[in-house]
């Protein structure tokens, strides 16, 4: 998936990269070198505990962040179809690489099944964050992910 901030501006990418049993992911700057890699469990679903992504370096040796999404309990689990997904990530990253990151959140979150939220707004998912202490650098940012 290619995501733009502002609308029209890529920022970088998601590639899903093939692997027998692994989630496996890449995460792309703007010119589409690698920057990081992202590797989920073999069983995408789990009862009673969080499904992680692990956000590695390229080497894959060290865990730079996670993504993942996060158990609700028994009867939010059983009776409703909403999920939170959790995504961290070193401060000091890029804050284009950290909007790539969302992105890839959006990329799982289709991948586990939880497609409501792609179809509500036609195939892009509109992210804004808030311009008082967020997580993108204290702007207001809105990301289109593209898919």
């Amino acid at each position: 998936i290619e995501i733009q901030a502002p609308p029209g501006t890529p920022v970088g990418y998601v590639v899903q990269n093939w692997h027998p049993c692994l989630p496996k992911f890449t995460i792309q700057d703007e010119k589409r070198m690698d920057v990081l890699k992202i590797s989920g469990p073999c069983v995408v679903c789990s009862c009673c505990e969080d499904v992680n992504f692990e956000v590695k370096s390229l080497d894959e040796v060290s865990n730079v962040g996670r993504i993942s999404k996060q158990w609700s309990g028994f009867l939010k689990e059983a009776f409703t179809d909403t999920d939170n997904f959790g995504v961290s990530f070193p401060m000091d990253l890029d804050v284009k690489m950290k909007a790539v990151m969302l992105g890839a959140c959006f990329l799982i979150v289709l991948i586990l099944g939880s497609s409501m939220c792609l179809r509500a707004f036609g195939g892009f998912i509109v992210c804004k964050t808030n311009p008082g202490g967020n997580i993108l650098d204290n702007k207001l940012i809105r990301s289109y992910v593209k898919c």
